[in-house]
């Protein structure tokens, strides 16, 4: 090949390199936002749920029940993993990073590969190439 054809080939997986890098980064901040907003939300609602159970302690002092109520209420507060559904929405997302970097690296090396056939062949890269 031709430095000029090594250049092109060059040119069009740093295209593609800059559009994984972008993917990646963008997915990384939907994770992050996720991530944020569930911990708040579930903060939240385990707060409105222990406000509720103080609420029917108060309200219902001398029962039996009360306790097995409580309790039950207790049981639906939420962990640090949100739904089934939020978490498998996670792990795709995370998964397309590790997609998306995979082909970075796999990029990066064909990259450096051609670079070196281009000053192999006494060619010249420009930082603006």
């Amino acid at each position: 090949m031709t430095v000029d054809q090594l250049k092109a080939q060059r040119k069009s997986k740093k295209n593609s390199f800059n559009t994984y890098v972008k993917r990646r980064n963008a997915i990384r901040d939907i994770i992050k936002k996720i991530d944020d907003k569930l911990d708040d939300d579930i903060r939240d609602v385990n707060k409105q749920i222990s406000n509720c159970i103080s609420e029917l302690q108060q309200g219902l002092k001398g029962t039996s029940k009360v306790t097995t109520i409580c309790d039950a209420m207790e049981d639906t507060k939420e962990g640090g993993t949100g739904s089934g559904k939020i978490a498998s929405c996670r792990s795709n997302l995370s998964s397309e990073v590790s997609r998306c970097q995979g082909r970075i690296n796999t990029l990066n090396s064909e990259i450096k590969s051609l670079e070196n056939q281009i000053r192999a062949q006494g060619g010249t890269i420009y930082f603006w190439e």
